[in-house]
């Protein structure tokens, strides 16, 4: 066999290895899976959420330098207060456990929230605007300093609630820093009772804006979630979602139990 012939195949096969293990552009976040909607706190209240995401299988393709989520718990203590009519402050505080028990600190962050049109305003359209910003360790996220902009934008016609997030996250350190990152995300829910409301949801992490992830590497989830509302304060948000490619955790069950005070 010609030796040019055999040294040309074995540079395509490890060039085809690394771009095999090529890492994402970005860590998957589990800490928190939710579609905001546009309401804020009501001024002078505050609103304890606790968001807990169990990632029940890990993905199927694990990127260079990343930890597999399989078997890890997620969970972020997020306290909101309104501080004005429309507007909302919040921190969140992230932890996971390790399936061999250990306890990780996820890191913390500080967001902001402006509700443009409240919902007693009446009408179809609502918007809003959601910043916020923090660290990750490194673990978790390459980058560690990050900032995330994510518009609102929410139509009720009739039973039909559908929002739709259209994330932009900025990462602060690393290869990709200063470039924004889309990770758009959009749920839809029925109002068929003034109890559950099932809906469902979608969510995406496409990469940086200047040269998006290649579609194997891009992370995309479908959850199936129910939301038991208006009861008394409380809240309550569950559900389970399945991951559509292979860089996406396989199997999550996520909760968000929150009350208002």
């Amino acid at each position: 066999m010609n030796h040019r012939l055999v040294r040309g195949a074995a540079l395509l096969g490890a060039i085809g290895a690394m771009a095999s293990f090529a890492p994402s552009a970005r860590a998957e976040d589990l800490f928190e899976v939710q579609v905001f909607h546009a309401r804020v706190v009501p001024r002078g209240h505050v609103d304890v959420e606790l968001h807990t995401n169990y990632a029940a299988v890990g993905p199927r393709r694990i990127a260079r330098g990343e930890v597999s989520s399989n078997g890890t718990l997620y969970e972020l203590l997020e306290p909101s207060y309104g501080i004005a009519p429309g507007w909302e402050i919040a921190a969140h505080v992230q932890q996971a456990f390790r399936p061999d028990g250990t306890l990780l600190w996820g890191g913390e962050k500080l967001r902001v929230m402006k509700l443009f049109n409240p919902e007693d305003e009446g009408g179809e359209w609502h918007f809003a605007l959601n910043a916020e910003g923090g660290y990750q360790p490194e673990r978790f996220d390459p980058a560690r300093w990050g900032v995330e902009v994510r518009p609102i934008l929410e139509w009720t016609p009739g039973v039909v609630d559908i929002d739709l997030n259209p994330i932009v996250a900025v990462p602060l350190a690393g290869e990709d820093a200063g470039i924004p990152q889309l990770m758009p995300a959009i749920s839809l829910r029925l109002a068929l009772g003034a109890i559950v409301q099932p809906s469902i949801e979608y969510y995406a992490e496409l990469g940086p804006l200047t040269h998006m992830t290649r579609a194997d590497i891009q992370r995309h989830y479908v959850y199936e979630t129910l939301d038991v509302v208006r009861w008394r304060a409380w809240i309550l948000h569950a559900g389970i979602g399945q991951g559509l490619t292979r860089s996406s955790t396989t199997f999550v069950a996520t909760t968000i139990l929150g009350h208002i005070f």
